[in-house]
């Protein structure tokens, strides 16, 4: 997963259709986005409540609590 991916995920005027990706990558590559990790947690939880992301690996087809 590249940081367009995830950019592209997160802009609001996109049509939905999601980016394929596990945990981690996702959270990698948000990591190097911003050194602030509330910042990458309310993207992961946004990202996840819009199903913007769709995860794979581990993750995939769980249901994950995002409050």
């Amino acid at each position: 997963m590249n940081r367009t991916a995830i950019l592209a995920a997160r802009a609001p005027n996109r049509p939905p259709a999601p980016v394929e990706t596990t945990l981690l990558e996702l959270v990698q590559v948000l990591g190097e986005l911003t050194d602030d990790d509330r910042e990458v947690v309310a993207a992961v939880r946004d990202l996840l409540a819009e199903r913007r992301v769709r995860l794979t690996g581990n993750f995939a087809g769980e249901n994950l609590a995002v409050a």
